[in-house]
């Protein structure tokens, strides 16, 4: 049996995924998606404070490009990250 063509298993999953994401917004008062790029935002700031690149931290990060991670941390901390990173850690 090919498991990736076996459905049977993602009724489950996807009723999981509900639940989560439902306990998300009634927690938070935030979408699925504004709490994932929060996350995903704060990891990219301990990560640049590290020393990693813009590139490799947007990719460590899960976000499709650069471009995105930067827009995102710009929305949140009103600045580039490389902005960010003079400002607060020189």
């Amino acid at each position: 049996m090919n498991p990736t063509k076996d459905l049977s298993s993602f009724p489950p999953i996807l009723g999981e995924f509900a639940s989560y994401k439902l306990s998300i917004q009634r927690c938070s008062s935030r979408t699925v998606d504004e709490y994932l790029t929060d996350l995903r935002i704060k990891e990219a700031n301990k990560l640049l404070q590290s020393g990693y690149t813009e590139q490799l931290t947007a990719e460590k990060c899960g976000f499709g490009d650069t471009g995105s991670m930067i827009r995102c941390f710009k929305k949140r901390f009103n600045m580039t990250p490389k902005q960010y990173i003079k400002a607060y850690h020189n």
